[in-house]
């Protein structure tokens, strides 16, 4: 009998493993096709020499590390775009981290028409999402010339205020300063969107009985948000944090993916543009795995 019972269980785990793989079997295959493969290419274009024809690519030769000497010796403009990048996301994630706890601190208080604010909060969200599908709809041109025509039109305004703000006896650098801050107003409200909602969760499911505990023995609101609040929120900003390095490396404003898109592209040098990825991928795993290991000794988790 005991063993004809671990043969129905037997059968029954491998009938639950078989459902579960045939249920991720779309994404296994998602991810292979437009992923994986994708990526082994890509590695192996940036060791190898393409030249490309009617029928397609053809690899000419084996290269080695030559074109990631190019890209780092070579092509100057490339470390000094890299070393651009990681200093903008420095400036810009603690400000979208910042930006995005205190509103969804504020927006997780029960006040009359709080429903409405979330829903403006992520308005840049879809926004950016259907200005993606009509970039995709219409082409890489009409949206060119759109950015460009925008750039032109905020690089006049922001250079008008800068002048203004020297007229009034201003120092220029301080003038400057103060342009470039509030410049990023807007790019950081538009980038802290999915931020603030993941905030809004993350912060709302700390249990009640905490603060009211915090209550009886006399805790200010203020103390209830350093001591319960925040480290209770910990686990949800180490995600956001996360989240927020990775968008900042691939904004499409971000200079390091234009100037492979245009090295790919317009110039067709896939070679090096792979390259050029993988360098800046390396990069980025590099900087991801130093804030993951030095956050998540930080971190603090809340068991029931």
């Amino acid at each position: 009998m005991k063993t004809s019972g671990a043969k129905i269980k037997s059968r029954l785990a491998r009938k639950e493993a078989l459902n579960g793989y045939l249920f991720i079997l779309p994404l296994l295959i998602g991810l292979t096709m437009f992923f994986i493969i994708p990526v082994v290419k890509s590695f192996l274009f940036s060791v190898t020499d393409i030249s490309f024809g009617a029928a397609g690519y053809k690899a000419e030769g084996f290269e080695g590390l030559k074109n990631y000497k190019y890209a780092l010796y070579v092509d100057t403009e490339y470390r000094q775009t890299v070393v651009s990048s990681v200093l903008n996301m420095l400036l810009t994630t603690p400000l979208i981290m910042v930006f995005s706890f205190f509103v969804a601190s504020v927006l997780n208080v029960k006040f009359r028409g709080c429903t409405f604010f979330k829903l403006i909060m992520f308005i840049p969200v879809i926004i950016t999402l259907a200005q993606t599908q009509t970039q995709l709809e219409t082409g890489m041109n009409g949206f060119s010339d759109y950015k460009d025509t925008f750039g032109v039109a905020t690089a006049s305004f922001t250079s008008q205020i800068s002048e203004y703000l020297q007229n009034i006896g201003i120092d220029k650098a301080v003038s400057e300063s103060i342009v470039g801050i509030a410049d990023k107003v807007y790019g950081i409200i538009n980038d802290s969107g999915i931020q603030i909602l993941v905030m809004i969760v993350g912060t709302g499911s700390i249990s009640p009985s905490l603060y009211e505990a915090a209550t009886v023995e006399g805790a200010t609101a203020w103390e209830s948000f350093w001591k319960i609040t925040f480290p209770m929120a910990g686990p949800t900003i180490y995600t956001c944090l996360i989240y927020t390095i990775i968008d900042s490396f691939t904004a499409d404003g971000n200079g390091i993916m234009s100037m492979i898109s245009n090295m790919s592209f317009n110039k067709q040098e896939f070679s090096i543009a792979s390259a050029m990825g993988w360098i800046y991928f390396a990069a980025i795993a590099v900087i991801l795995g130093i804030v993951a290991v030095t956050v998540s000794r930080l971190l603090f988790y809340y068991d029931d």
